[in-house]
């Protein structure tokens, strides 16, 4: 697993999404993010980002979404289980999930975004999570340098 933490400051943002200095939406600032996970982590393109409710819903805001879609969904034990997401999801649920959005890379590649309630605001975790079934060491490897102990502390330094 390869991860890269991002900050960006809600109070930059219109409640639609937009940078009040830039006019860009949210969701652009995604993709910069992308591109420069896999320029410091090559050859590893991140498959998921993290984000807390309000990172979200300013993602929701800067695509226009309807309040009937929620965007993101928790990882089960640690892992992104989109089927078990799915079928927790239907037919119950009222809203429409959003559960990845084409990589900036590839739009047939998924960027994952998981909700997790654990990051402060204006934080956002990009990762390179390898697939369950590759076999691959080299996709285990952390080329970032960042462990546990400097995600925690970059997120102490900015709250």
């Amino acid at each position: 697993m390869v991860e890269k933490i991002y900050h960006f400051e809600l109070k930059d943002y219109r409640p639609d999404g937009v940078n009040i200095e830039t006019r860009t939406p949210f969701v652009l600032l995604i993709g910069e993010w992308e591109v420069d996970f896999y320029e410091a982590n090559k050859p590893f393109k991140a498959n998921s980002v993290h984000g807390n409710f309000r990172f979200m819903k300013l993602l929701q805001n800067s695509f226009l979404m309807e309040n009937n879609y929620r965007l993101g969904f928790d990882e089960i034990d640690g892992e992104i289980d989109l089927d078990a997401a799915i079928k927790m999801d239907f037919p119950a649920s009222e809203y429409q999930t959003v559960y990845a959005l084409g990589s900036c890379f590839d739009e047939d590649e998924a960027l994952f975004l998981i909700s997790d309630e654990t990051l402060p605001d204006g934080v956002a975790l990009l990762k390179y999570t390898p697939d369950a079934d590759n076999d691959d060491p080299e996709s285990e490897i952390n080329p970032a340098g960042v462990g546990e102990n400097e995600l925690s502390k970059s997120i102490k330094k900015k709250v």
